[in-house]
C-alpha cells in the first residue's frame, strides 16, 4: 500500500506550503535522534519525516503524487499492487479474457520494481562559531553500492546470465484457482529465479553474485552559514542502493550545534547579558561587548549615565544570517538576525565598614528626587495599592 505522507506530517491533503514546513520542523525535532537516543524507532521515524517532506516540500512532486500516488509523473499506485502488474484484471471483469465478471486479481508476492534505496541518517556536532559563519565538514559512513565488476547484475563481467525462460524475465508468474467467488488469479515471484528475472550462468567474483558490495564513503558537506541546531541537511542519492536498480536513498545529515559561553540564539537573533558596576551605571562608561562576525571579535558600547539594570540595547543586522531572507518592507529584504545586549548591574558586596558608612552618606545625599521609581513604589504602597 502507497505511503501516505500526509498522514506521516499529521497534516491534511489542503494544508499550505507553510503549514507543512512548520510540521516537518516540529515532527524532525521531536524524533531528532539526539534527543531520542534510547528509542530505536526514533531514527525510523526521522528518516519517514524526512521522505515525506521531501516529496511534500517540493511542489512538483507533490503534485504528482495527488495525482498518481508517486512522487514520479506517470507513476501508478493504490490499487494494492505498486508499478508492476497490480490492480484489477479488467479483461477479465469486463469480459474480453473470457472469464466470470467475480474474476478477482491479487498481487500478494509480486516482484517489487524499480524504486528507491533507503535513506542513512546521520548526526554532525557543530561549534557555535561553526553554525554561525558556515563551515565544510567531512561525513564518514558505510553504504551499500552497485558492484562495479558486475554493474549491479550479480554476473560475471555483467554479462553471463540468460533471461528466465519460467517467467519470461518479469520475475513473475501467474497462479489461477478456482474459488466459490470466482477464479482467483494471484502472482508471485518466480522461484526458479528468486524473483530477479534472471538466471545466473557465472557469479560475479567481486562480490560473490550478490550484486552490491560495502564501502566506506567520506563526503565533504558544506555547511551554510546560520544554520541552527536541529536542523537537517539532505544530500540527494547519497544513501544506499536500490537492489532492484532503482536510485539510491538519501544521506540525511541532523544538526547539534554546541552552546556558546557568552550567546544564546532565538531563531537568527543573538542575546548576551553584559555586567557592569554600580560606577559605570551611574556615571557611564564604555564596555566591550564581544560580537560575531568573521572580521571583529568585540565593539565599543557606550553606556550612558545612569544606565538602569536589565536595560536592552538592540543592534540590528548584528546577529546571524537568516538562511532564507525575510522581507520586513516593500523594497527591503532582513538578511541577518539582530544582537539584544542586556546590561545587568552587578552590587557590591562584602563592603569593609568605612565604605558602607560611605555610602550611606553618598544615599543620603541623593535625595529622594534621585529614586524616581522607589519614591513612587513607597509612595503607592503607603496607600495601599
Amino acid at each position: 500500500m502507497a505511503k501516505n505522507y500526509y498522514d506521516t506530517l499529521g497534516v491534511q491533503k489542503t494544508a499550505s506550503d507553510d503549514d507543512i514546513k512548520s510540521a516537518f520542523r516540529r515532527l524532525a525535532k521531536q524524533y531528532h535522534p539526539d534527543v531520542n537516543k534510547n528509542n530505536p524507532d526514533a531514527a525510523n521515524k526521522f528518516k519517514e519525516i524526512n521522505e515525506a517532506y521531501e516529496v511534500l516540500g517540493d511542489k512538483q512532486k507533490r503534485a504528482n503524487y495527488d495525482r498518481f500516488g508517486t512522487a514520479e509523473p506517470g507513476g501508478f499506485s493504490g490499487f494494492g499492487g505498486g508499478g508492476g502488474g497490480g490492480g484489477f484484471d479488467f479483461g477479465d471483469i469486463f469480459g474480453g479474457g473470457g472469464g466470470s465478471i467475480f474474476d478477482i486479481f491479487t498481487g500478494g508476492g509480486q516482484r517489487r520494481g524499480p524504486g528507491k534505496g533507503e535513506d542513512i541518517v546521520k548526526n554532525i556536532t557543530l561549534t557555535f562559531e561553526e553554525a554561525a559563519f558556515g563551515a565544510t565538514k567531512e561525513i564518514k559512513y558505510d553504504r551499500s553500492e552497485n558492484c562495479g565488476g558486475c554493474r549491479g547484475t550479480g554476473a560475471k563481467g555483467g554479462t553471463a546470465y540468460t533471461q528466465c525462460a519460467q517467467c519470461g524475465g518479469t520475475g513473475t508468474v501467474r497462479v489461477t484457482r478456482e474459488t466459490p467467488l470466482g477464479r482467483m488469479v494471484s502472482t508471485s515471484a518466480c522461484r526458479s529465479c528468486n524473483g530477479s528475472g534472471r538466471i545466473i550462468k557465472q557469479s560475479c567474483p567481486d562480490c560473490n553474485g550478490k550484486g552490491a558490495i560495502n564501502r566506506s564513503v567520506v563526503k565533504k558537506l558544506d555547511i551554510p552559514e546560520g544554520i541552527a541546531n536541529g536542523q537537517v541537511m539532505t544530500v540527494m542519492r547519497e544513501g544506499q542502493r536500490d537492489s532492484e536498480g532503482g536510485e539510491n536513498g538519501n544521506l540525511v545529515v541532523a544538526i547539534k550545534v554546541t552552546p556558546h559561553r557568552f550567546f544564546e540564539r532565538d531563531g537568527s537573533d543573538l542575546f548576551i547579558t553584559v555586567p557592569i558596576t554600580f560606577s559605570q551605571a551611574a556615571l557611564g562608561a564604555t564596555v566591550r561587548v564581544p560580537v560575531l562576525k568573521k572580521d571583529q571579535a568585540f565593539i565599543e558600547l557606550k553606556i550612558e549615565p545612569g544606565t538602569q539594570s536589565h536595560t536592552l540595547i538592540k543592534r540590528e543586522r548584528e546577529g546571524l544570517k537568516i538562511l532564507k531572507p525575510e522581507r520586513t518592507g516593500i523594497f527591503n529584504r532582513k538578511d541577518r538576525g539582530d544582537l539584544h545586549i542586556n546590561i545587568v548591574v552587578e552590587t557590591p558586596r562584602n563592603l569593609a565598614p568605612q565604605q558602607r558608612e560611605q555610602i550611606k552618606e553618598f544615599s543620603k545625599s541623593c535625595g529622594d528626587y534621585q529614586y524616581v521609581k522607589v519614591k513612587d513604589y513607597q509612595d503607592k504602597t503607603n496607600l495601599g495599592l
